[in-house]
């Protein structure tokens, strides 16, 4: 009768290295793609902090009016603010004009680096000037 020897024979240490590196991959991949779905939330959250400070400057820093204005704003973002007159229909249909009250309107844009595509976030609000 033969003696076995204690050990692992080079297939299956083989075999566990092949196991070893294929979840290896998948675990290196769900972290490439964690770090990338962070990088977008920032920028989206940078995004959105541009559009809130637009929208709070319209009527403060900025004259409610209607309007277009653009402009730059740091980590390559840029804003647009539309400012329309709110119209309601009365009850002719036609569109009256309310005193005051303007939809207004703020796209922030920028180009994602790591997926080369362009992105954009949009806010709008109804914003009510002084009374006359």
């Amino acid at each position: 009768m033969r003696h076995r020897e204690r050990g692992f024979t080079l297939v299956e240490t083989l075999v566990a290295l092949v196991i070893l590196m294929v979840v290896g991959v998948i675990f290196f991949q769900q972290f490439v793609a964690g770090t990338r779905a962070n990088a977008i939330a920032d920028q989206s959250h940078a995004a959105l902090s541009v559009a809130r400070a637009q929208l709070a400057a319209l009527g403060h820093e900025r004259p409610l009016a209607a309007g277009v204005d653009n402009g730059l704003a740091g980590g390559g973002l840029s804003w647009t603010t539309n400012v329309k007159p709110y119209l309601e229909a009365d009850r002719d249909t036609r569109n009256a004009v309310v005193p005051n009250a303007f939809w207004a309107t703020v796209t922030v844009q920028w180009f994602d680096q790591r997926s080369r595509k362009k992105r954009s976030l949009q806010l709008t609000t109804l914003k009510l000037g002084e009374a006359p």
